[in-house]
């Protein structure tokens, strides 16, 4: 079950990554300012969520 539910949260977590950062990366001068902004709220999420199964 945990497995599972973390498998779920990953696939949510990710969602739509790829594309925001393939539609705006021809657009962007700065590429390293890009995928950092890119990957910030899915890493946050997926920290705190982390914090949270591990305390249940």
């Amino acid at each position: 079950m945990f497995i599972m539910v973390q498998t779920f949260l990953t696939v949510y977590l990710y969602l739509g990554f790829d594309q925001a950062y393939t539609r705006d990366y021809h657009e962007n001068e700065d590429k390293k300012n890009l995928i950092q902004n890119a990957m910030l709220i899915p890493l946050l999420m997926a920290i705190l969520l982390s914090i949270i199964a591990i305390l249940f």
